[in-house]
C-alpha cells in the first residue's frame, strides 16, 4: 500500500515584489559561471550546476571531414508526423551550456527560451524577436540560468521564470497581453534578495495557480561550497499575475531535505487542482518510489497539499552516453523527473535511467509513466530504449484524446547527438510506442563544456499543446554541431492511427479491384483500394474506419466469399495502430446437366437422386467439409429436367455417381469436364465447370419385354376357359333312401 501524507495549509504571509520594467530594460550580459561537478542525492544533493563557461570546444574532435549517417527514411506514411520545423537558438557569445530548452505556443506565436536567451517566431519559423534574458528582466551582470517558458491558454498570457544566482531569487515574467512581444509585468520570488541558491525553477501554470519549485542550497549559486537544504515550491495566485498586481498572493512549502527535483506537472486541460510529481531517491543511485502531489485551493485562501507514494520498478541512474566524434561522453541526466504532463484526468511523465540488455552494454533510456493521480495508481510503466543509442532527455505533450508525444535526444559511437520522436494512441496496447523517428541529426558532437571529460547536455527539452489546433503538438530540442557549438531545433508533429491493411484470396484469380477501406485523415474522408500486399495509411485518432468487404467478380462464373470469422473485423476505431487482414474464398460455377425427366443431384459423398428430391454438394475440403451448398425440392427447383447450378469452393474434390431410378435407364457417359468412364466419377474444382449425365434406355430390358408380356397371356386365356368348362356340366344328384320289403298284414 502507497503511504501519504496530508497536510492542510493556511494563508502564509509571503509577498512578491513587483519589478517595473519593460522588455529592453536592461543591455547587459550575464556572465558566465563557474564550472560545478558533483553527483546529486537525497543525503547530499548538489547545485545541477545546469551552465558552463562559453568553451568552443573543450575535448578532442574528429578532424575528418567524413560522415557516416544514422539516419533511416521514414516510411511515407508513418506516425507520428513531423510537421513544420527549423532551427532556432544555438550557441553564441551570450549563451551558456546546456541549453535547457523550453517551448511554448500561443495561437499564432512560439517563444523558446534558452540559456541565455528568449526568441519570438510565427508557426513557420519566422523570427519576430529575440531578447537576451538578461536584458530582458533588466538584471544587468547578474548570474541567470534555468529559464522556462509557459502559454496560458485560459488567460491569454504567457509566463516565464528565471533563476537569478547573484540575488538568491526566482524571477517572474508575465505579459500584460496575448502579445509575447509586447509588454510584461516582472516580479521576484521572494521579495528581497537571499543569501541562498534557488536551483532549476521548474514551472507549470494551472486554472488558479503559478507553481514553480526550486532545489535551494545554501551560500550563492556560484559559490564553490554549499549545502542541500531541501525541495521548496511555491503557489501564487495566478489572477494577481495576470492583472498586475504589486504583491501577488502566495503560499511557500516548507522544505524537506527529503526531497529532491518536485517537478509540476504542465495542464493541457482545465481542472481545479494541479499536480507534481518526484522520484523519491532512496540510494544516491537508485529510486523505486514515485511522489504524487495533489495540490488544491489558491492563496490568499486554504490551500490543501496532499502526497501520494506510489511503488514503482526500480530505477538506475543512466550510464555516461557516447557520441560519434569525440572521446568525450554526454552526460544523459538522473534520475529526477525531466518532464511531466495532464490532461483530462491522467498524467505522463518522463526520465532518465540505465536499461541492461542481455548480450549488450547498458544505455541510457527513457522511463515512460502513465499515473491516474485521481485513484493513486500507476496505469503503465516501462522504457524506451535501444541496444544501439542511447536516449535522454524526454519531453512530453498530450493532444486533447490523452495520445502523447515524446522528443528527445539521441547519440551513439556512429550518431552525432540529434533529436527523435515517438508517440502512441490512447488505445495502443501497454507499454507500446509508435517506431521513434529522427527529426534533426546532428552535424557534430557537443563539446562546449566538458568537465572531467563529460559534456553537460539537456538538461531538458521542451513540449506542448497548439491552442490554435489541438491535434498539433510542438517540440524542441538540441542537437550537435561541432565547433559551432549546440543548435535547437523546433517543430510540430501530429499523431495519428496507422491503419495496416491488406486483404488475400484463396483460389487462383484476383479481382480488378480489391475491397475498399473507408478513413478520415485530417479532417477528409478517404476511400483507398486494398491490396493483396499490406499498405499503410494513416487516420485522425478517435476517427471510424470500415472495409466495404464487396467484390467485383471477373465473370458470372466465378465469385468471392469473405472468410466467416472476418466479418466481425470489417470496422474499428482510429484510437490505436492496427493491422487487419481478410481472406475471401473464390468459387466456380459448377452446372450439372440431365437429358431425362429422372434428374440427377450431387449428395454428400457422391451420388444422383431423382427429380425434386434434395440436392446436395459436399468438398472435401477440412474447411468446407459437410457445409451444405446447394439443398433443395422439387418446387424450389423448379420443372423436371432442369440444370441445377451450384458454386463449389476454389479447390474442392466433389464425388459423382450417376444412378438411374428404374430399370428401364442405365446410365450411359459424362460429359462436359468430368473424364468419360463409370458412372462413379471425381472433379477438383479448379475453375468453371459444366457436368452432364447421360442415360439411355436399358435395351436388355426392354428387349425382353414383350415374351415375358406373351407368355402372361397365355397363362390368363386358359385359366379362363377352364373356368369356362366348369360352368356348363351336369350338375349331380345324391342318391335316394332304400324301398321298405313286399307281402300282406298279418292275420
Amino acid at each position: 500500500m502507497p503511504r501519504s501524507r496530508f497536510q492542510t495549509f493556511l494563508f502564509g504571509a509571503v509577498l512578491l515584489i513587483a519589478v517595473p520594467g519593460l522588455v529592453g530594460a536592461s543591455t547587459t550580459a550575464a556572465a558566465s559561471p563557474p564550472q560545478h561537478t558533483g553527483a546529486a542525492n537525497v543525503a547530499t544533493p548538489a547545485p545541477s550546476a545546469r551552465d558552463g563557461p562559453i568553451v568552443i570546444s573543450n575535448g578532442p574532435m574528429d578532424s575528418s571531414p567524413l560522415k557516416r549517417f544514422a539516419i533511416r527514411d521514414a516510411p511515407a506514411d508513418a506516425s507520428p508526423v513531423i510537421g513544420t520545423g527549423w532551427g532556432a537558438l544555438s550557441f553564441g557569445t551570450n549563451n551558456l551550456t546546456p541549453p535547457d530548452i523550453q517551448v511554448a505556443v500561443g495561437p499564432t506565436r512560439i517563444v523558446e527560451t534558452v540559456n541565455l536567451g528568449l526568441a519570438v517566431y510565427t508557426k513557420l519559423g519566422q523570427p519576430l524577436a529575440d531578447y537576451d534574458l538578461a536584458t530582458f528582466f533588466g538584471t544587468g551582470t547578474d548570474y541567470l540560468t534555468d529559464p522556462q517558458v509557459q502559454y496560458d491558454t485560459l488567460s491569454d498570457r504567457w509566463f516565464v521564470t528565471i533563476t537569478d544566482g547573484t540575488t538568491g531569487q526566482v524571477l517572474i515574467a508575465v505579459s500584460e497581453t496575448g502579445n509575447p512581444t509586447a509588454a510584461w509585468w516582472f516580479y521576484a520570488a521572494p521579495g528581497s534578495r537571499t543569501a541562498n541558491c534557488p536551483d532549476q525553477p521548474i514551472l507549470a501554470v494551472g486554472a488558479l495557480n503559478l507553481i514553480f519549485s526550486v532545489n535551494m542550497y545554501s551560500n550563492s549559486c556560484t559559490s564553490a561550497t554549499y549545502r542541500y537544504l531541501g525541495a521548496e515550491f511555491w503557489i501564487v495566485n495566478k489572477t494577481d499575475l495576470i492583472t498586475g498586481a504589486p504583491s501577488p498572493s502566495a503560499w511557500v512549502s516548507s522544505r524537506n531535505v527529503n526531497d529532491f527535483s518536485i517537478h509540476p506537472v504542465k495542464m493541457e486541460s482545465p481542472s481545479s487542482v494541479e499536480y507534481m510529481v518526484a522520484t523519491y531517491w532512496d540510494t544516491g543511485s537508485t529510486s523505486n518510489m514515485l511522489q504524487v502531489f495533489t495540490v488544491g485551493g489558491s492563496p490568499p485562501g486554504t490551500v490543501l497539499v496532499s502526497e501520494a507514494d506510489l511503488s514503482m520498478p526500480t530505477a538506475s541512474v543512466a550510464p555516461l552516453a557516447s557520441q560519434l566524434g569525440s572521446s568525450y561522453s554526454l552526460d544523459p541526466g538522473d534520475l529526477r523527473i525531466a518532464d511531466a504532463a495532464w490532461s483530462n484526468g491522467l498524467l505522463w511523465l518522463g526520465f532518465e535511467e540505465e536499461c541492461p540488455h542481455p548480450g549488450y552494454s547498458p544505455t541510457a533510456c527513457v522511463r515512460l509513466m502513465e499515473v491516474d493521480p485521481a485513484a493513486s495508481a500507476i496505469l503503465q510503466s516501462f522504457d524506451l530504449s535501444s541496444t544501439t543509442r542511447d536516449y535522454f532527455y524526454p519531453a512530453l505533450a498530450l493532444d486533447p484524446l490523452g495520445d502523447l508525444a515524446v522528443a528527445f535526444g539521441y547519440s551513439s559511437g556512429v550518431d552525432y547527438p540529434g533529436v527523435m520522436a515517438t508517440g502512441r494512441l490512447t488505445g495502443d496496447p501497454t507499454g507500446v510506442m509508435q517506431p521513434p523517428v529522427i527529426v534533426w541529426a546532428g552535424t557534430g558532437p557537443e563539446t562546449t563544456w566538458c568537465p572531467s571529460s563529460v559534456c553537460r547536455y539537456g538538461d531538458y527539452f521542451g513540449a506542448n499543446r497548439d491552442p490554435s489546433d489541438p491535434s498539433t503538438l510542438w517540440l524542441a530540442g538540441e542537437f550537435g554541431r561541432g565547433f559551432a557549438g549546440w543548435g535547437t531545433y523546433i517543430f510540430s508533429l501530429r499523431l495519428k492511427a496507422m491503419l495496416t491493411m491488406s486483404y488475400g484470396v484463396n483460389g487462383i484469380d484476383l479481382p480488378a479491384t480489391g475491397p475498399t477501406l473507408h478513413y478520415t485523415l485530417d479532417g477528409v474522408a478517404v476511400a483507398a483500394v486494398l491490396a493483396t500486399v499490406p499498405t499503410t495509411v494513416l487516420a485522425d485518432p478517435g476517427t471510424p474506419w470500415r472495409i466495404d468487404a464487396n467484390l467485383t467478380s471477373p465473370s458470372s462464373q466465378t465469385r468471392y466469399i469473405l472468410r466467416p470469422s472476418d466479418t466481425n473485423r470489417l470496422s474499428g476505431m482510429s484510437d490505436r495502430s492496427t493491422s487487419v487482414s481478410i481472406t475471401y474464398q473464390e468459387q466456380f460455377l459448377v452446372v450439372v446437366r440431365t437429358n431425362t425427366p429422372l434428374v440427377a443431384s450431387l449428395v454428400i459423398g457422391g451420388g444422383w437422386y431423382d427429380s425434386g428430391a434434395g440436392a446436395t454438394v459436399a468438398a472435401s475440403g477440412n474447411t468446407w467439409r459437410g457445409r451444405r451448398l446447394f439443398n433443395g425440392d422439387h418446387d424450389r427447383h423448379g420443372a423436371v429436367g432442369q440444370s441445377r447450378t451450384v458454386f463449389i469452393p476454389f479447390g474442392s474434390a466433389v464425388s459423382l455417381s450417376a444412378r438411374p431410378s428404374s430399370l428401364v435407364w442405365t446410365f450411359s457417359r459424362w460429359t462436359g469436364d468430368v473424364p468419360s468412364g463409370p458412372s462413379s466419377a471425381s472433379i477438383t474444382v479448379d475453375r468453371p465447370a459444366e457436368v452432364g449425365a447421360v442415360f439411355e434406355p436399358n435395351w436388355i430390358f426392354v428387349a425382353g419385354a414383350p415374351a415375358t408380356i406373351s407368355v402372361a397371356a397365355i397363362l390368363v386365356a386358359a385359366l379362363l376357359r377352364y373356368r369356362k368348362r366348369k360352368s356348363t356340366s351336369p350338375r349331380s344328384v345324391p342318391p335316394a333312401a332304400p324301398p321298405p320289403p313286399s307281402g300282406g298284414s298279418n292275420p
